[in-house]
This record gives structure tokens, C-alpha cells and sequence, in this order.
């Protein structure tokens, strides 16, 4: 379930995250967290994301989920959290975990869970959902932020491109904007209704 690809580009190629887009999430963790809690970022990159929630939040209990060893090292370095190697995927390596969080965040993940195709990379994300979910106490919060674009024959057509292109080119080629590229990293986006679907499936699983 690692995509080697994807997994080589981050690792070599960190992006950046305006943080704003967490604003959201920060409000609602004001809102009902406290110091007594535990969160994990999963697939946390860097630790940019836990640093502003250690930094901003009530919540000084924090860890890290990711399939990058360089990652987790310079995340524990710039947070001091707790750090877990390996694949949200990957049951087997998240078991002696399970129920132990209050709060697991899933931000901008699913879109790189890639699969031979669509169907099989929306299985990846579901999949990561639940185990998400099974990370969680009784009563804990999934909190999930996640780019989402339309219409859907075309993030097909941009899932198919990039995946055909990536199988001849090992990098990220750009085209113009930072965000408008092809090859490398291949991406299954959501639709907006597509991603409800999903999210409620798990809300109605528990």
C-alpha cells in the first residue's frame, strides 16, 4: 500500500501549506480541547501543522503519524512530539495504537492515497478513514481538511494524465503555477459530494 513514487517525492520535496487554511480547525480545538488531551497529525509532514496547534491550542499532548523517517525526525525536532512510523493504511502498524487519541487530524491526505485507479484509490481513502476512526477514545474527533475540485470527469482525467505521465517522468514537471504541474506526485481529488459520502459512512459506521 506505499506508493514508492509519491512517498520519494515528499520526501525530496517539501511543499508549503499556507497555514491559514487550519484557521477552521484552531477555532474548534479553542473551543472544546485541553492540555490533558492527546492529538495525532496523520501524515504530518515537516510538524508545520502540529506546531500550530501546540503553539495555538490548549493541546500540549501531540504526535505524529507518517511513512517518511526524515519527516518524523524534523517534525520531533520542531514540535518535541511523539512520533509514529508508518502507513495510516496499514493496520498491522497502528493496532497498539488504537483508541489511544482524542483528536486525529487527516490534512490534505486522501488525494495522495493512489491506487492503480479512481475506484481503488477511493478504496484507500476509505480505508484510512476507518482506521482513523480506530485510532480514536469513544468520543474522540476525526477532524479532516482536504482539497476538493470539479467536476469529477475531469480530476479523473487529471488522476489519468498524471498517472500516464508519471509512468515516464520521475519528478514533479511544473507548467506554470506551483500547483499546476504533471508526472509526479499523482493525485485522486475529491468532488466535493464524493468526499461528504465518504466522511459520512465512517459518522454512521461508529
Amino acid at each position: 500500500m506505499h506508493d514508492a513514487k509519491t512517498h520519494d517525492y515528499f520526501d525530496n520535496f517539501t511543499p508549503y501549506y499556507n497555514p491559514k487554511r487550519f484557521n477552521f480547525a484552531l477555532d474548534y480545538l479553542n473551543n472544546v480541547a485541553n492540555e490533558k488531551q492527546i492529538l495525532l497529525d496523520i501524515g504530518c509532514g515537516d510538524g508545520a501543522t502540529l506546531y500550530l496547534i501546540r503553539e495555538k491550542t490548549p493541546l500540549k499532548k501531540i504526535a505524529g503519524l507518517d511513512i517518511s523517517r526524515s519527516y518524523l525526525e524534523k517534525a520531533k525536532e520542531l514540535t518535541g512530539c511523539d512520533t509514529i512510523h508508518g502507513s495510516i493504511l496499514n493496520e498491522k502498524e497502528l493496532q497498539n495504537h488504537w483508541g489511544r487519541f482524542d483528536y486525529c487530524v487527516l490534512g490534505s491526505v486522501l488525494h495522495h492515497l493512489i491506487g492503480n485507479n479512481r475506484k481503488k484509490s477511493f478504496i484507500y481513502a476509505q480505508t484510512a478513514l476507518q482506521n482513523a476512526a480506530q485510532l480514536l477514545k469513544p468520543g474522540g474527533n476525526l477532524i479532516v481538511f482536504e482539497p476538493t475540485h470539479g467536476p469529477s470527469i475531469v480530476m479523473a482525467l487529471i488522476f489519468w494524465i498524471k498517472k500516464i505521465v508519471g509512468g515516464f517522468v520521475d519528478r514533479r514537471v511544473e507548467l506554470s503555477a506551483r500547483w499546476a504541474n504533471i508526472g509526479q506526485p499523482v493525485v485522486s481529488y475529491y468532488t466535493p459530494p464524493t468526499l461528504f459520502i465518504d466522511i459520512s459512512r465512517i459518522e454512521n459506521n461508529q
